[in-house]
């Protein structure tokens, strides 16, 4: 049985933040440019705000 890939639903909304925002921390720049982390209507989650993805390419499984 072969592994289905994983697409991105561009219908999916933002449902909830996961944690604080760094504003409520109080851990910003003021710039705008911390990421957030939120969980999407279709259960997925986004990291919204930071390019981690491409060191991470391969990394999984």
């Amino acid at each position: 049985m072969g592994a289905r890939q994983w697409k991105a639903d561009p219908s999916a909304q933002l449902s909830r933040r996961w944690g604080k925002s760094s504003h409520e921390l109080g851990n910003t720049s003021g710039d705008g440019s911390c990421p957030d982390i939120w969980e999407l209507s279709n259960g997925d989650v986004a990291v919204i705000g930071h390019r981690g993805g491409t060191p991470l390419v391969g990394r999984g499984s």
